[in-house]
């Protein structure tokens, strides 16, 4: 008894120095000597130069080992650009001991980011910066894990992040394959990541603010990495975006391809879902999206979509200067000013790794249901189908002017006129279906005809179902 007595007193003064020596050796160990080779490994692995402006190393009973980090940044490729991939002015993580002795894992038991900045390029040919880091070479790293099944980080030591907090976040987005380029920040962005992994996916959700000064982003469901092949994945991503707090001015500023339409303001929500996306060092590799935009109360200061509409048809040369005066008080005034005041807007659209499909895009006035569904490129070309449907009571005064628009009517009496949309989102083309404007004013024009020369009714309708029947089958 005695001798196990003298054994316990000795070990438990061996602990007990260790103990007190391991924590007077992180308090004067200065982890910023070791700064420079950090820096020197950075730039072999991904090829950019990693700047710190001061590192910390302590330990604490209540939080582990707890490592903070001041002042970092990360150059960009210079293939994209001189400035910096990454600016984080302030982090710190705390590190599970335990696991590293008892399991050879690295559990982090949280991470957090203050003020972060990213900044994402991609080039003309589709590439994307962050993408573009030399992949960490494999026989290079020193094996953690024994054995693992094939697609697993083997190399790689097992990782952890119970949870990651950033906070007040900023991402600026440059999209060359666009002419001139897009280019936006997303910021006010706090993000929170629980259990991530570089092996498993894992939950992330985040508020942020596009073209607002507000929040007005919400996103969640689950993220995935792959190291070896520097590549990303999302897995049911919902995404929703509040309308009603983005600034006309940041929206037409960031995206000129809209900016001719001269949004002001409008109400309404956004709704995104990504089934599964994959993005690699190419760019995006595989989409699998859907979205609904559903808007109301919407102004538009680019233009009048009535007016558009009426002097597109160019075989009725001055037809809206014609029928202005006839137009309520209020519908002259907003075609003068150049102003379209939108009831509603609903679009349903599904997105792949090459274009996006409109489903339905209707918006809706008081005078006129616009139209469209086709595609549009990832790129932006376009490829739509499109009509404008005009009231049937601002139709009926326009025919009461022009009769012969009156062979555009559709049994509602409304005035359909069909277009085609082509071109870049940026300089688009937009050409009237003169294929079927033309064949239904001369459908009209020879009923019109045949009843001067034949005195008998039903001779004149049976002609008239004759030239119907001709030119529909054709």
């Amino acid at each position: 008894m005695k001798l196990l007595k003298i054994i316990f007193i000795v070990c438990l003064v061996c602990s007990v120095v260790f103990f007190v020596g391991g924590i007077v050796f992180l308090k004067n160990f200065n982890i910023n000597q070791h700064i420079p080779q950090v820096v020197e490994a950075v730039a072999k692995s991904t090829g950019r130069q990693l700047t710190v402006g001061r590192a910390g190393l302590a330990f604490s009973l209540s939080k582990g080992l707890m490592l903070t980090l001041q002042d970092a940044s990360l150059t960009d490729d210079k293939k994209f650009s001189d400035q910096l991939f990454l600016k984080i002015p302030q982090a710190w993580l705390t590190v599970d001991v335990g696991a590293i002795i008892h399991q050879r894992k690295i559990v982090i038991s949280d991470m957090t980011f203050i003020a972060p900045e990213i900044r994402i390029i991609r080039a003309k040919d589709g590439r994307i910066n962050a993408a573009s880091m030399n992949p960490l070479s494999v026989s290079s790293a020193a094996p953690v894990v024994q054995a693992a099944a094939p697609g697993q980080l083997a190399a790689f030591p097992v990782l952890l992040v119970k949870r990651i907090d950033i906070k007040g976040a900023i991402v600026h987005y440059t999209d060359h394959l666009f002419d001139p380029a897009i280019s936006l920040n997303i910021d006010k962005i706090d993000m929170k990541v629980m259990n991530f992994s570089l092996t498993d996916p894992f939950q992330v959700s985040l508020n942020a603010a596009l073209f607002s000064e507000t929040q007005n982003v919400m996103v969640s469901g689950k993220m995935g990495l792959d190291l070896i092949k520097l590549a990303g994945r999302l897995e049911s991503l919902q995404v929703e975006v509040s309308v009603a707090q983005i600034s006309a001015f940041k929206l037409n500023a960031a995206l000129p391809m809209i900016a001719p339409l001269g949004f002001k303001q409008a109400n309404g929500v956004l709704r995104g879902q990504f089934k599964e996306a994959r993005i690699g060092a190419k760019g995006l590799e595989h989409l699998d999206a859907q979205g609904v935009l559903k808007l109301s109360d919407v102004i538009l200061e680019g233009g009048n979509i009535l007016a558009a509409g009426l002097n597109s048809i160019s075989m009725f040369p001055g037809l809206m200067e014609a029928v202005l005066a006839q137009f309520p008080a209020k519908t002259q005034e907003n075609i003068k000013r150049g102003i379209t005041f939108v009831d509603g807007v609903e679009i349903i659209l599904k997105a792949d790794q090459q274009k996006i499909a409109l489903e339905k895009a209707e918006l809706f006035t008081h005078e006129v249901m616009a139209s469209a569904n086709g595609t549009v490129s990832l790129a932006g070309e376009l490829n739509l189908s499109s009509a404008v449907f005009i009231s049937s009571d601002v139709s009926k005064i326009i025919v009461e002017k022009i009769s012969d628009i009156g062979s555009l009517k559709k049994e509602d009496g409304r005035i359909y006129i069909p277009f085609f949309i082509s071109g870049m989102m940026l300089s688009p083309k937009v050409k009237p279906d003169m294929d079927y404007l033309t064949k239904h004013l001369l459908v009209h024009r020879g009923k019109q005809e045949l009843q001067k020369v034949l005195k008998d009714p039903a001779v004149s309708d049976a002609v008239g179902d004759l030239f119907n029947t001709i030119f529909k089958s054709k």
